[in-house]
């Protein structure tokens, strides 16, 4: 049941010494993805494996953290390991750990952002191979256990990396991930965006677009958009985007864009 599972994935979150592996996944209704779900794996010694998943719609506003998910407030990847002193070394682990799965799986994955806090490494991957970045469960399992192996290893040998005081997360990049702009924008160009920047007049601007790099000047200063073919860009009635809509073409600098992030049409 599904208190049941929320209660497994609050419990967990509290112990120590294990590892927890999480993913967002959609759900298909009717034949769209309108939901989507937290899926985690929780690795507690002794215990073997604990598969909590928790559904969550765009449209609750009572959802636990760990059944939704909020956009990332930056575009920038997220590299935070200076704040404790093992963040250095666990970031060495991440990155052989990642190095040895993608040689052995073979898999084409990378690190999105890596955040090592006093009690928690959370680290979220990308898989370049996904139109959308996304890791499969495979991906993230493989990754999870190799990097346990190591971190627990550095735990027996000098105690480097404290295991039994750190919980360790490892996620995707979440099905809204955040883009570096302008630096992403050709991987995902086919991908719709919610992109919010600052236009000409300083107004604040959010819109659905998708990149279109053919419609951008010739100097390569501005960047180019278009509207995106999604529900939140019809008309009334969940008609189709009229002629003048579909053909307009949105200008930016870079600079202005305050954040780019994958749409998930709901």
């Amino acid at each position: 049941p599904f208190f049941m599972m929320a209660a497994i994935t609050t419990l967990t979150k509290t112990c120590r010494g294990r590892l927890v592996h999480s993913r967002d996944i959609p759900l298909a209704f009717g034949g769209t993805h309108s939901r989507s779900a937290r899926v985690t794996r929780v690795f507690t010694p002794g215990y073997g494996v604990v598969l909590a998943a928790a559904a969550a719609s765009s449209s609750s506003s009572s959802s636990s953290d760990m059944s939704s998910e909020k956009p990332e407030k930056s575009y920038e990847r997220r590299m935070k390991v200076d704040n404790v002193s093992w963040g250095t070394n666990a970031l060495q682990h991440c990155s052989s750990a990642l190095s040895a799965v993608n040689e052995n799986g073979p898999f084409n994955l990378a690190l999105y952002a890596v955040d090592a806090r006093p009690t928690k490494l959370e680290v979220r991957l990308d898989n370049l191979d996904d139109p959308r970045g996304s890791p499969s469960l495979v991906h993230v399992e493989s990754f999870s256990r190799e990097l346990l192996r190591r971190l627990e290893a550095s735990w027996e040998d000098d105690g480097s990396f404290p295991l039994e005081q750190v919980d360790v997360e490892v996620s995707t990049a979440g099905a809204n991930r955040a883009l570096h702009v302008p630096d992403e924008l050709e991987r995902f160009k086919g991908q719709p965006l919610d992109v919010v920047w600052t236009n000409e007049g300083g107004k604040r601007r959010a819109e659905t677009l998708m990149y279109s790099p053919d419609d951008a000047p010739t100097d390569g200063v501005q960047l180019a958009f278009r509207y995106a073919q999604v529900k939140a860009n019809r008309g009334e009635k969940g008609r189709p985007m009229s002629r003048k809509k579909r053909e307009e073409v949105l200008l930016m600098d870079a600079h202005a864009v305050a954040s780019a992030h994958i749409h998930v049409d709901l």
